[in-house]
């Protein structure tokens, strides 16, 4: 998605949820320095002009959330993002909207995606301690969730940014949930691309059994007219 650059100025609308930022207005004054994505999902850098501080704001539509049916998924990762604070996971400050977008203000983390630093390299692969060291951060950013009993469920290289320093963040809760222990989902919520081959062995059976025993409905209500 193309990059656009911008200069304006604007104030971020009425708070969505609980005061969690670091000011504690109802509204804050931001310049727009770029914006990614799409109409009904923007993604705009932003400086607070109060504290000079730079800030990532994730803008949803709220008529295409609605019409999504997409309510509740929303309310969910606002609320487990709220939670967690972490030094691997993009921190959540705060929450807005207006009469057309719900807004998610979060820390903003300039190092791009771990899928393009992966895709990337001059060296044509990582190298095994910088894996090993990726494969650190991830796994006690998982631990973190896991204490708290949050699932979740969208792991890929898009959704590990790296920071300045080089160490990785875990972000987009859209599709995790709270599930307590000895609770289990079936729910399949990733493309069959970043599936872990279990799942996706799982799902194949699953589907090979309906469309058997689909068929197998099919022959015997054909027979049974034609005796």
């Amino acid at each position: 998605m193309a990059s656009r650059k911008s200069r304006g100025s604007g104030a971020v609308p009425s708070v969505m949820s609980g005061e969690r930022c670091a000011t504690k207005a109802a509204t804050i004054k931001v310049s727009l320095i770029s914006v990614r994505g799409v109409p009904s999902l923007v993604c705009r850098m932003v400086l607070h002009e109060g504290t000079q501080e730079v800030f990532a704001l994730k803008s949803m539509l709220r008529e295409d959330i609605k019409a999504q049916r997409s309510e509740q998924s929303v309310l969910d990762e606002k609320d487990l993002m709220a939670e967690v604070a972490h030094p691997f996971i993009v921190n959540l400050v705060n929450t807005y909207k207006s009469s057309k977008r719900l807004y998610m203000l979060m820390e903003c983390v300039q190092g791009g995606e771990l899928y393009s630093r992966i895709h990337t390299n001059a060296a044509g692969a990582l190298d095994p301690a910088t894996v090993e060291f990726y494969a650190a951060n991830v796994a006690v950013a998982l631990n973190h969730l896991h204490a708290k009993d949050i699932v979740y469920r969208d792991l890929k290289p898009e959704n590990i940014l790296v920071d300045g320093t080089g160490y990785l963040k875990v972000c987009d809760f859209g599709f995790a949930v709270r599930l307590p222990l000895g609770q289990k989902t079936y729910t399949l919520v990733r493309p069959r691309c970043v599936q872990d081959p279990l799942a996706c062995l799982l799902l194949m059976s699953a589907l090979s059994f309906a469309a058997h025993a689909n068929n197998s409905v099919v022959l015997l209500s054909t027979w049974r007219r034609s005796s």
